[in-house]
């Protein structure tokens, strides 16, 4: 009943019937489950009581979903790519809402940064050194790519 599955640097989470999962190194929080630093988690472990998870990707040390129309990201933040304003003020252990909206439907997460879709429209977040995110600088929350 798996439908959708992600592979970050050296982290993977995934959707089972709605329940999201994931595994591997959480040096950075990007496991979700609360306890960066602890251990690499070996087996899939459940994260939250929710089974409405739709998207789910999984970045270098970093993780966003789509959780019944709302974003969540969470793990390493030192380039924004968690999307909540404060890049560098430490990491994530746990999915964070980013923002207010409930019509997220897409989320792909890169090295350093997050792209996604919104209500039709295209946001991204996090590092823009080659342009990735296609502003001159950082950005700290989801920002409307302008066409």
């Amino acid at each position: 009943t798996w439908s959708a599955i992600s592979s970050g640097d050296l982290h993977t989470c995934g959707i089972d019937n709605g329940e999201l999962y994931c595994w591997g190194k959480d040096n950075f929080g990007q496991i979700g489950n609360g306890s960066a630093g602890s251990g690499d988690v070996e087996a899939p472990l459940r994260i939250g009581s929710s089974s409405t998870w739709s998207a789910i990707s999984s970045g270098g040390d970093h993780t966003c979903g789509v959780d019944n129309g709302e974003l969540y990201c969470w793990g390493r933040d030192n380039f924004g790519q968690i999307g909540n304003g404060s890049a560098g003020s430490g990491d994530v252990e746990a999915p964070l809402r980013i923002g207010s909206s409930s019509t997220w439907s897409a989320i792909s997460s890169g090295d350093l940064h997050t792209c996604g879709i919104d209500n039709g429209e295209l946001y991204c977040f996090g590092d823009n050194g080659f342009g990735q995110t296609q502003y001159k600088s950082n950005l700290n929350i989801p920002t409307l790519v302008i066409e």
